[in-house]
């Protein structure tokens, strides 16, 4: 469906290496709220391009 959404997505720690503190958690937030990436596109609006 979305690969590469589906990559970033896969795993927390890119956004924890790249990213502050404070954002990281928020991933770690969308991530876990999710069985897999690619259920995270639940709406246009939400899609992980938009976030």
């Amino acid at each position: 469906m979305h690969e590469f959404e589906a990559l970033l997505f896969s795993s927390n720690k890119g956004f924890e290496y790249y990213f502050p503190d404070d954002l990281a958690k928020e991933t770690t937030t969308i991530i876990s709220s999710y069985n897999t990436p690619e259920d995270i596109n639940t709406s246009p609006e939400g899609a992980p391009s938009k976030r």
